[in-house]
Protein backbone atom coordinates (compact mmCIF):
# COMPACT_ATOMS: atom_id res chain seq x y z
CA UNK A 1 0.00 0.00 0.00
CA UNK A 2 1.48 3.41 -0.95
CA UNK A 3 2.64 5.50 1.99
CA UNK A 4 1.10 8.96 2.31
CA UNK A 5 3.57 11.25 4.07
CA UNK A 6 0.96 14.02 4.25
CA UNK A 7 -1.34 11.83 6.37
CA UNK A 8 1.13 11.14 9.19
CA UNK A 9 2.00 13.62 11.95
CA UNK A 10 5.57 14.70 11.32
CA UNK A 11 6.97 13.88 14.76
CA UNK A 12 6.32 10.19 14.11
CA UNK A 13 8.63 10.12 11.10
CA UNK A 14 11.33 12.66 11.95
CA UNK A 15 12.83 14.46 14.91
CA UNK A 16 12.39 18.21 15.28
CA UNK A 17 15.74 19.48 16.57
CA UNK A 18 14.05 22.76 17.50
CA UNK A 19 15.40 24.54 20.59
CA UNK A 20 12.07 25.20 22.32
CA UNK A 21 8.93 23.17 22.92
CA UNK A 22 5.69 23.41 24.86
CA UNK A 23 3.93 20.25 26.10
CA UNK A 24 0.34 21.05 27.01
CA UNK A 25 -2.54 18.90 28.31
CA UNK A 26 -6.28 19.50 27.98
CA UNK A 27 -9.65 18.09 29.07
CA UNK A 28 -12.83 18.28 26.99
CA UNK A 29 -15.91 19.18 29.06
CA UNK A 30 -18.12 18.05 26.19
CA UNK A 31 -17.91 16.46 22.75
CA UNK A 32 -18.86 19.77 21.12
CA UNK A 33 -16.17 21.73 22.98
CA UNK A 34 -13.49 19.19 22.14
CA UNK A 35 -14.40 19.07 18.47
CA UNK A 36 -14.55 22.86 18.21
CA UNK A 37 -11.05 23.18 19.67
CA UNK A 38 -9.57 20.39 17.53
CA UNK A 39 -11.26 21.71 14.38
CA UNK A 40 -9.39 24.99 14.96
CA UNK A 41 -6.16 23.09 15.66
CA UNK A 42 -6.42 20.69 12.70
CA UNK A 43 -4.99 22.98 9.93
CA UNK A 44 -2.12 23.92 12.26
CA UNK A 45 -0.91 20.33 12.68
CA UNK A 46 2.36 19.45 10.96
CA UNK A 47 2.53 16.45 8.66
CA UNK A 48 5.53 14.34 7.65
CA UNK A 49 5.70 16.01 4.24
CA UNK A 50 9.26 17.17 3.57
CA UNK A 51 10.16 20.76 4.40
CA UNK A 52 10.82 23.11 1.48
CA UNK A 53 14.54 23.45 0.66
CA UNK A 54 16.44 25.72 3.04
CA UNK A 55 13.35 26.32 5.15
CA UNK A 56 12.45 25.24 8.68
CA UNK A 57 8.80 26.17 9.16
CA UNK A 58 7.58 27.13 12.60
CA UNK A 59 5.81 26.41 14.75
CA UNK A 60 5.50 22.67 14.36
CA UNK A 61 2.38 21.44 16.16
CA UNK A 62 1.32 17.89 17.02
CA UNK A 63 -1.71 16.31 18.69
CA UNK A 64 -2.14 13.27 20.89
CA UNK A 65 -5.44 11.87 22.20
CA UNK A 66 -5.85 9.56 25.17
CA UNK A 67 -8.49 6.85 25.25
CA UNK A 68 -10.58 9.06 27.55
CA UNK A 69 -10.12 11.86 25.03
CA UNK A 70 -11.39 9.67 22.20
CA UNK A 71 -14.42 8.74 24.31
CA UNK A 72 -15.08 12.41 25.07
CA UNK A 73 -15.08 13.09 21.32
CA UNK A 74 -17.79 10.48 20.75
CA UNK A 75 -15.49 7.92 19.12
CA UNK A 76 -17.43 4.96 20.54
CA UNK A 77 -20.47 5.96 18.48
CA UNK A 78 -18.30 6.19 15.36
CA UNK A 79 -16.85 2.75 16.04
CA UNK A 80 -20.34 1.27 16.25
CA UNK A 81 -21.06 2.69 12.79
CA UNK A 82 -17.77 1.42 11.40
CA UNK A 83 -18.17 -2.12 12.79
CA UNK A 84 -21.89 -2.53 13.60
CA UNK A 85 -21.95 -6.32 13.43
CA UNK A 86 -18.79 -7.30 15.29
CA UNK A 87 -19.37 -9.44 18.36
CA UNK A 88 -17.50 -11.89 20.55
CA UNK A 89 -19.35 -14.80 22.17
CA UNK A 90 -22.59 -13.02 21.40
CA UNK A 91 -21.50 -9.80 23.10
CA UNK A 92 -21.23 -6.73 20.89
CA UNK A 93 -17.70 -5.30 20.92
CA UNK A 94 -17.10 -1.73 19.83
CA UNK A 95 -13.83 -0.92 21.59
CA UNK A 96 -10.99 -2.25 19.42
CA UNK A 97 -8.16 -0.63 21.38
CA UNK A 98 -5.63 -2.66 23.39
CA UNK A 99 -6.21 -2.87 27.12
CA UNK A 100 -3.02 -1.01 28.07
CA UNK A 101 -4.23 2.03 26.10
CA UNK A 102 -7.70 1.84 27.62
CA UNK A 103 -6.69 1.54 31.29
CA UNK A 104 -3.87 4.13 31.14
CA UNK A 105 -0.42 3.69 32.71
CA UNK A 106 -0.18 1.84 35.99
CA UNK A 107 2.54 0.86 38.45
CA UNK A 108 2.86 -2.80 37.51
CA UNK A 109 3.94 -2.16 33.91
CA UNK A 110 6.23 0.79 34.70
CA UNK A 111 7.81 -0.27 38.00
CA UNK A 112 7.02 3.10 39.60
CA UNK A 113 6.69 1.82 43.16
CA UNK A 114 9.00 4.25 44.98
CA UNK A 115 7.16 6.83 47.17
CA UNK A 116 8.05 9.76 44.90
CA UNK A 117 7.22 7.88 41.68
CA UNK A 118 3.73 6.47 42.23
CA UNK A 119 0.87 7.79 40.04
CA UNK A 120 -0.72 9.68 42.94
CA UNK A 121 2.30 12.03 42.87
CA UNK A 122 2.39 12.47 39.08
CA UNK A 123 1.78 15.82 37.42
CA UNK A 124 2.81 17.55 40.67
CA UNK A 125 -0.46 16.32 42.16
CA UNK A 126 -2.42 18.93 40.17
CA UNK A 127 -4.60 16.38 38.34
CA UNK A 128 -4.85 12.69 37.52
CA UNK A 129 -3.65 11.03 34.33
CA UNK A 130 -7.24 10.00 33.61
CA UNK A 131 -8.13 13.72 33.41
CA UNK A 132 -5.94 14.18 30.33
CA UNK A 133 -7.88 14.02 27.07
CA UNK A 134 -5.40 15.59 24.69
CA UNK A 135 -1.80 16.76 24.45
CA UNK A 136 -0.62 19.55 22.17
CA UNK A 137 3.12 19.68 21.48
CA UNK A 138 4.51 22.89 19.95
CA UNK A 139 8.08 23.29 18.64
CA UNK A 140 9.72 26.53 17.52
CA UNK A 141 13.13 28.12 17.06
CA UNK A 142 12.30 31.82 17.51
CA UNK A 143 10.93 33.41 20.67
CA UNK A 144 8.16 35.57 19.08
CA UNK A 145 6.66 32.58 17.24
CA UNK A 146 7.00 30.42 20.34
CA UNK A 147 5.19 32.91 22.57
CA UNK A 148 2.46 33.62 19.99
CA UNK A 149 1.75 29.91 19.48
CA UNK A 150 1.20 29.46 23.21
CA UNK A 151 -1.05 32.51 23.37
CA UNK A 152 -3.12 31.31 20.40
CA UNK A 153 -3.65 27.78 21.73
CA UNK A 154 -4.58 28.96 25.21
CA UNK A 155 -6.90 31.64 23.89
CA UNK A 156 -8.72 29.25 21.58
CA UNK A 157 -9.00 26.54 24.24
CA UNK A 158 -10.51 29.03 26.67
CA UNK A 159 -13.01 30.33 24.10
CA UNK A 160 -14.13 26.73 23.45
CA UNK A 161 -14.46 25.99 27.15
CA UNK A 162 -11.63 23.43 26.97
CA UNK A 163 -9.74 23.11 30.26
CA UNK A 164 -5.94 23.21 30.35
CA UNK A 165 -4.36 20.73 32.78
CA UNK A 166 -1.09 22.33 33.82
CA UNK A 167 1.29 20.50 36.21
CA UNK A 168 2.78 23.88 37.12
CA UNK A 169 -0.52 25.40 38.14
CA UNK A 170 -3.14 27.62 36.55
CA UNK A 171 -1.75 30.63 34.73
CA UNK A 172 1.82 29.29 34.77
CA UNK A 173 3.88 28.37 31.69
CA UNK A 174 3.27 24.77 30.56
CA UNK A 175 5.96 22.10 30.54
CA UNK A 176 8.77 23.59 28.47
CA UNK A 177 11.48 21.68 26.68
CA UNK A 178 14.79 23.25 25.75
CA UNK A 179 18.29 22.48 24.50
CA UNK A 180 21.49 22.59 26.51
CA UNK A 181 24.55 24.48 25.36
CA UNK A 182 25.78 21.31 23.69
CA UNK A 183 22.57 20.78 21.75
CA UNK A 184 22.75 17.01 21.42
CA UNK A 185 23.34 16.26 25.10
CA UNK A 186 21.02 15.57 28.01
CA UNK A 187 21.57 16.63 31.64
CA UNK A 188 23.64 13.56 32.54
CA UNK A 189 26.08 14.71 29.86
CA UNK A 190 25.49 12.03 27.23
CA UNK A 191 24.83 12.61 23.54
CA UNK A 192 21.25 11.52 22.86
CA UNK A 193 19.41 10.09 19.86
CA UNK A 194 22.27 8.03 18.42
CA UNK A 195 20.56 4.66 17.93
CA UNK A 196 17.20 5.43 16.35
CA UNK A 197 15.69 2.55 14.36
CA UNK A 198 16.25 2.80 10.61
CA UNK A 199 12.65 2.54 9.43
CA UNK A 200 11.63 1.59 5.91
CA UNK A 201 8.56 3.79 5.63
CA UNK A 202 7.62 3.18 1.99
CA UNK A 203 8.29 -0.44 1.05
CA UNK A 204 5.93 -3.29 1.84
CA UNK A 205 8.92 -5.57 2.43
CA UNK A 206 11.58 -3.77 4.51
CA UNK A 207 15.07 -3.55 3.07
CA UNK A 208 18.10 -5.24 4.68
CA UNK A 209 18.67 -4.12 8.31
CA UNK A 210 15.60 -1.88 8.03
CA UNK A 211 12.73 -1.86 10.55
CA UNK A 212 9.20 -2.47 9.30
CA UNK A 213 7.00 0.64 9.34
CA UNK A 214 4.24 -1.56 10.82
CA UNK A 215 6.20 -1.47 14.09
CA UNK A 216 5.22 2.21 14.39
CA UNK A 217 2.14 2.89 12.26
CA UNK A 218 -1.33 1.43 12.67
CA UNK A 219 -3.58 0.21 9.88
CA UNK A 220 -1.24 -1.73 7.61
CA UNK A 221 -1.77 -5.36 6.66
CA UNK A 222 1.18 -7.69 6.26
CA UNK A 223 3.56 -9.97 8.14
CA UNK A 224 5.00 -8.37 11.26
CA UNK A 225 6.11 -9.55 14.67
CA UNK A 226 4.47 -6.47 16.24
CA UNK A 227 0.76 -6.72 15.40
CA UNK A 228 -1.06 -3.46 16.03
CA UNK A 229 -4.54 -2.73 17.29
CA UNK A 230 -7.20 -1.78 16.16
CA UNK A 231 -6.84 -4.80 13.87
CA UNK A 232 -10.33 -5.48 12.45
CA UNK A 233 -10.66 -4.57 8.78
CA UNK A 234 -12.79 -1.43 9.03
CA UNK A 235 -11.23 -0.06 12.21
CA UNK A 236 -7.77 -0.81 10.83
CA UNK A 237 -8.58 1.45 7.89
CA UNK A 238 -10.09 4.12 10.17
CA UNK A 239 -6.88 4.43 12.21
CA UNK A 240 -4.36 3.99 9.39
CA UNK A 241 -1.27 6.20 9.74
CA UNK A 242 -1.89 6.74 13.44
CA UNK A 243 0.68 5.76 16.09
CA UNK A 244 0.78 5.25 19.83
CA UNK A 245 3.04 7.53 21.84
CA UNK A 246 4.02 7.07 25.48
CA UNK A 247 4.81 10.45 27.04
CA UNK A 248 7.04 10.15 30.10
CA UNK A 249 8.15 13.05 32.31
CA UNK A 250 11.41 12.10 34.06
CA UNK A 251 13.32 14.18 36.60
CA UNK A 252 17.10 13.60 36.75
CA UNK A 253 19.18 13.98 39.91
CA UNK A 254 22.38 15.23 38.27
CA UNK A 255 24.28 16.15 41.49
CA UNK A 256 23.66 12.65 42.91
CA UNK A 257 24.75 11.03 39.66
CA UNK A 258 27.98 13.02 39.42
CA UNK A 259 28.76 12.33 43.09
CA UNK A 260 28.19 8.63 42.47
CA UNK A 261 30.71 8.68 39.60
CA UNK A 262 33.31 10.39 41.78
CA UNK A 263 32.77 8.06 44.75
CA UNK A 264 32.71 4.85 42.70
CA UNK A 265 35.43 5.50 40.10
CA UNK A 266 38.24 4.11 42.34
CA UNK A 267 36.59 0.68 42.07
CA UNK A 268 37.53 0.64 38.38
CA UNK A 269 41.03 2.12 38.56
CA UNK A 270 42.90 -1.09 39.49
CA UNK A 271 40.99 -3.27 37.01
CA UNK A 272 41.56 -0.89 34.08
CA UNK A 273 45.09 0.58 34.43
CA UNK A 274 45.13 1.63 30.77
CA UNK A 275 42.04 3.80 31.16
CA UNK A 276 42.91 7.50 31.04
CA UNK A 277 39.89 8.48 33.16
CA UNK A 278 38.27 5.78 35.35
CA UNK A 279 35.45 8.15 36.27
CA UNK A 280 34.44 8.64 32.65
CA UNK A 281 34.96 4.94 32.01
CA UNK A 282 32.41 4.21 34.74
CA UNK A 283 30.00 6.69 33.14
CA UNK A 284 30.46 4.82 29.86
CA UNK A 285 29.97 1.41 31.48
CA UNK A 286 26.66 2.54 33.00
CA UNK A 287 25.24 3.53 29.62
CA UNK A 288 27.24 1.43 27.15
CA UNK A 289 28.47 4.56 25.38
CA UNK A 290 30.88 7.30 26.29
CA UNK A 291 29.29 10.65 26.90
CA UNK A 292 30.41 11.61 23.38
CA UNK A 293 28.22 8.81 22.00
CA UNK A 294 31.05 6.43 21.08
CA UNK A 295 30.05 2.83 21.95
CA UNK A 296 32.18 0.78 24.34
CA UNK A 297 32.18 -2.10 21.86
CA UNK A 298 34.26 0.08 19.52
CA UNK A 299 36.12 2.20 22.12
CA UNK A 300 36.49 -0.04 25.19
CA UNK A 301 38.99 1.86 27.38
CA UNK A 302 39.15 5.46 26.24
CA UNK A 303 36.73 7.78 24.51
CA UNK A 304 36.92 8.28 20.74
CA UNK A 305 34.55 11.10 19.71
CA UNK A 306 35.10 10.22 16.04
CA UNK A 307 32.87 7.19 16.75
CA UNK A 308 30.07 9.29 18.24
CA UNK A 309 27.54 8.26 15.58
CA UNK A 310 28.71 4.67 15.16
CA UNK A 311 25.83 2.27 15.64
CA UNK A 312 26.54 -0.68 13.32
CA UNK A 313 27.72 -3.06 16.01
CA UNK A 314 26.54 -6.34 17.47
CA UNK A 315 27.27 -8.04 20.77
CA UNK A 316 27.61 -11.73 19.91
CA UNK A 317 30.75 -11.47 17.81
CA UNK A 318 32.38 -8.54 19.57
CA UNK A 319 31.32 -8.80 23.22
CA UNK A 320 29.36 -11.95 24.02
CA UNK A 321 30.80 -12.04 27.57
CA UNK A 322 29.95 -8.42 28.41
CA UNK A 323 33.62 -7.54 28.95
CA UNK A 324 33.36 -4.34 26.92
CA UNK A 325 29.72 -3.32 27.41
CA UNK A 326 28.20 -4.74 30.63
CA UNK A 327 25.00 -6.73 30.19
CA UNK A 328 22.98 -4.31 32.36
CA UNK A 329 24.21 -1.09 30.77
CA UNK A 330 21.40 1.15 29.56
CA UNK A 331 21.80 0.62 25.81
CA UNK A 332 22.21 -3.15 26.20
CA UNK A 333 19.24 -3.59 28.53
CA UNK A 334 16.97 -1.48 26.33
CA UNK A 335 18.24 -2.89 23.01
CA UNK A 336 20.14 -6.18 23.33
CA UNK A 337 20.53 -6.31 19.53
CA UNK A 338 21.72 -9.82 18.58
CA UNK A 339 22.20 -11.02 22.16
CA UNK A 340 20.08 -14.18 22.49
CA UNK A 341 16.83 -13.84 24.40
CA UNK A 342 15.81 -16.57 26.83
CA UNK A 343 13.51 -19.28 25.45
CA UNK A 344 10.53 -18.05 27.46
CA UNK A 345 10.98 -14.42 26.37
CA UNK A 346 11.46 -15.40 22.73
CA UNK A 347 8.03 -17.08 22.64
CA UNK A 348 6.31 -13.71 23.01
CA UNK A 349 9.09 -11.56 21.52
CA UNK A 350 10.56 -13.27 18.44
CA UNK A 351 12.65 -10.16 17.80
CA UNK A 352 13.92 -7.29 19.90
CA UNK A 353 11.30 -4.50 20.07
CA UNK A 354 12.30 -1.01 18.96
CA UNK A 355 10.98 2.46 19.76
CA UNK A 356 11.27 5.76 17.94
CA UNK A 357 12.40 8.24 20.59
CA UNK A 358 11.48 11.92 20.58
CA UNK A 359 11.47 14.51 23.31
CA UNK A 360 13.51 17.24 24.93
CA UNK A 361 15.38 18.14 28.08
CA UNK A 362 13.96 20.66 30.53
CA UNK A 363 15.48 22.82 33.23
CA UNK A 364 18.74 24.74 33.45
CA UNK A 365 22.17 23.15 33.14
CA UNK A 366 23.66 22.01 36.42
CA UNK A 367 26.24 24.34 38.00
CA UNK A 368 27.77 22.61 41.03
CA UNK A 369 26.90 24.36 44.26
CA UNK A 370 24.82 26.99 42.49
CA UNK A 371 21.58 25.35 41.30
CA UNK A 372 21.79 21.84 42.76
CA UNK A 373 18.16 21.83 43.90
CA UNK A 374 16.56 22.98 40.64
CA UNK A 375 14.34 20.50 38.83
CA UNK A 376 15.74 19.22 35.53
CA UNK A 377 15.24 16.19 33.37
CA UNK A 378 13.61 14.81 30.23
CA UNK A 379 10.30 14.76 28.41
CA UNK A 380 10.43 11.45 26.58
CA UNK A 381 8.07 10.56 23.74
CA UNK A 382 8.20 6.93 22.59
CA UNK A 383 6.51 6.04 19.29
CA UNK A 384 5.26 2.50 18.66
CA UNK A 385 2.45 0.35 17.24
CA UNK A 386 2.06 -1.64 20.45
CA UNK A 387 2.43 -0.02 23.86
CA UNK A 388 2.57 -3.41 25.56
CA UNK A 389 4.94 -5.25 23.21
CA UNK A 390 7.29 -2.34 22.62
CA UNK A 391 7.25 0.43 25.23
CA UNK A 392 6.15 -1.58 28.25
CA UNK A 393 8.33 -4.55 27.27
CA UNK A 394 11.47 -2.43 27.11
CA UNK A 395 10.59 -0.78 30.43
CA UNK A 396 10.21 -4.24 31.98
CA UNK A 397 13.60 -5.28 30.62
CA UNK A 398 15.24 -2.19 32.08
CA UNK A 399 13.60 -2.74 35.46
CA UNK A 400 14.33 -6.45 35.59
CA UNK A 401 17.29 -7.83 33.62
CA UNK A 402 16.10 -11.43 33.26
CA UNK A 403 15.29 -11.53 29.55
CA UNK A 404 18.51 -13.31 28.50
CA UNK A 405 20.48 -16.29 29.79
CA UNK A 406 23.57 -14.08 30.08
CA UNK A 407 22.24 -12.88 33.44
CA UNK A 408 22.41 -16.49 34.67
CA UNK A 409 19.83 -16.16 37.42
CA UNK A 410 21.63 -13.35 39.28
CA UNK A 411 20.15 -12.51 42.67
CA UNK A 412 19.05 -9.87 43.27
CA UNK A 413 17.92 -9.49 39.66
CA UNK A 414 19.96 -6.67 38.07
CA UNK A 415 18.47 -3.62 36.35
CA UNK A 416 19.39 -0.67 34.17
CA UNK A 417 21.51 1.47 36.56
CA UNK A 418 20.20 4.81 35.23
CA UNK A 419 16.56 4.29 34.27
CA UNK A 420 15.65 1.16 36.17
CA UNK A 421 12.97 1.89 38.76
CA UNK A 422 13.57 0.63 42.29
CA UNK A 423 10.30 -1.26 42.09
CA UNK A 424 8.90 -3.06 45.10
CA UNK A 425 12.36 -4.05 46.38
CA UNK A 426 13.80 -1.81 49.14
CA UNK A 427 17.39 -2.47 48.00
CA UNK A 428 18.66 -1.70 44.51
CA UNK A 429 20.83 -4.43 42.98
CA UNK A 430 24.49 -3.55 42.34
CA UNK A 431 25.74 -2.74 38.85
CA UNK A 432 27.92 -5.62 37.69
CA UNK A 433 30.95 -5.14 35.41
CA UNK A 434 32.35 -8.52 34.21
CA UNK A 435 36.15 -8.87 34.10
CA UNK A 436 38.35 -11.05 31.82
CA UNK A 437 39.50 -13.21 34.76
CA UNK A 438 35.96 -14.43 35.34
CA UNK A 439 35.45 -12.11 38.32
CA UNK A 440 33.25 -9.02 38.35
CA UNK A 441 33.12 -5.60 39.94
CA UNK A 442 29.83 -5.10 41.76
CA UNK A 443 29.22 -1.37 42.22
CA UNK A 444 26.56 -0.54 44.84
CA UNK A 445 23.87 1.81 43.56
CA UNK A 446 22.22 4.34 45.88
CA UNK A 447 18.76 3.39 47.12
CA UNK A 448 17.35 6.56 45.62
CA UNK A 449 17.26 6.22 41.80
CA UNK A 450 18.94 8.85 39.64
CA UNK A 451 15.70 9.26 37.65
CA UNK A 452 12.25 10.01 39.11
CA UNK A 453 8.97 9.42 37.34
CA UNK A 454 6.89 12.61 37.32
CA UNK A 455 4.10 11.53 34.98
CA UNK A 456 3.25 9.09 32.18
CA UNK A 457 0.37 9.15 29.70
CA UNK A 458 -0.48 7.08 26.63
CA UNK A 459 -1.65 8.83 23.48
CA UNK A 460 -2.86 8.01 20.02
CA UNK A 461 -1.30 10.44 17.54
CA UNK A 462 -4.04 10.17 14.90
CA UNK A 463 -3.33 10.18 11.21
CA UNK A 464 -4.74 13.37 9.76
CA UNK A 465 -7.44 11.56 7.78
CA UNK A 466 -8.35 9.70 10.97
CA UNK A 467 -8.67 13.01 12.82
CA UNK A 468 -10.88 14.42 10.07
CA UNK A 469 -13.25 11.47 10.39
CA UNK A 470 -13.35 11.82 14.18
CA UNK A 471 -14.20 15.51 13.92
CA UNK A 472 -16.86 15.04 11.23
CA UNK A 473 -18.64 12.16 12.95
CA UNK A 474 -21.94 12.92 14.65
CA UNK A 475 -23.33 10.96 17.57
Amino acid sequence: MPFDWADVQGIVVRGNNYPRSWHMFFSFPSEAAGKEFLTWLRPRLSSATAFPPDEKPEPLTYLGLTHNGLRALGTEALLKKVNPAFSLAGVSIHNPFPSEFIVEPEVRSLGDFAPGDVPSTWWNGKFKTEDIHAAVHIYAHSEPVFAQALKDVRSRAASCGVLERNPRGDGQPPLEGCMLADQRKVHFGYVDGVAQPDVDWENEVPGPRKVDRRHFLLGYTGPTSIPSSPSFARTKELFRNSAYVAFRWMSQDVPAFEKFLTDSAPLLAAAYPAAADPRELLAAKLVGRWRSGAPLVAAPLNDDPSLASFDAFRYQGADAQGLLCPFSSHIRASNPRDQPLSDLVRLSNPEVPRLIRRGAVYGSEWRPGVNDDEDRGLFGMFVCASLERQFQQIIRWMNKNDFSDVFNGQSPVPQDPLFGARGSEPQRPPFRIPLPNGQAIDIPLPDKPFVRSRGTAYFLFPGLTTLDRLLLSAT
